[in-house]
């Protein structure tokens, strides 16, 4: 993979890749856990929101001219209401948080140090401007599961090893129609946060 690239996008220049950038979400996003039935239309007026916000930031991983990867960020302030709401149901507020968006690889360049760079970039912007929290939120999904795969790997120690923990009783409800549904469906995904003071910086 000597062609790869990483590049930092911001505002309007996040139009050009809505829809490289909806392809990508809707192929990684089909696998498991989340098992995505995903919509053009809605991935576009959802990527769009990062276009329109001065704080966000979206990391574009390239190989050659192909968009392979890409991770997102903004303040969590800026989000919806689905995403703020359980924070502050629990006492937090959401001022002190700043959201990590997907980190998305195809599989073929997994395991590179790419899922490292996309959680160091998105870092490193929330302290720019100044934040005491990063967080993101993750579903949650039963092991016996039928579509789950023989070969699944648990994410949880690496995002431990990043330095995130699982915020306790505070959980997250987003409805979705999974490829093998008839219909949208609610899904129940954890949160988990790391304070920026305290914790050191990824090193790239």
């Amino acid at each position: 993979m000597n062609n790869t690239e990483i590049k930092i996008i911001h505002g309007k220049e996040i139009t050009s890749y809505l829809k490289e950038l909806s392809k990508l979400r809707m192929t990684v996003f089909r696998e498991w856990p989340y098992l995505y039935d995903g919509d053009m239309e809605y991935e576009k007026k959802y990527l769009s929101r990062y276009a329109m916000s001065a704080s966000s930031r979206v990391i574009l991983c390239f190989d050659d001219k192909k968009i392979v990867g890409a991770s997102t960020c903004i303040a969590l302030e800026e989000e919806n209401d689905d995403l703020k709401l359980p924070l502050k149901k629990a006492g937090l507020d959401v001022k002190d948080f700043f959201y990590l968006g997907e980190s998305i690889l195809l599989n073929e360049y997994r395991g590179q140090g790419f899922y490292k760079n996309f959680f160091q970039l998105r870092e490193q912007r929330a302290r720019e401007l100044g934040y005491k929290m990063s967080c993101f939120c993750a579903i949650d999904r039963d092991s016996a599961h039928p579509d789950r795969p023989i070969n699944a790997v648990e994410l949880a120690p690496v995002w431990r090893h990043f330095g995130y923990t699982p915020l306790e009783n505070v959980k997250m409800s987003f409805t979705w129609k999974d490829i093998n549904e008839e219909k949208e469906s609610k899904k129940t995904l954890s949160v988990w946060f790391k304070d920026l003071d305290s914790s050191d910086e990824l090193s790239v």
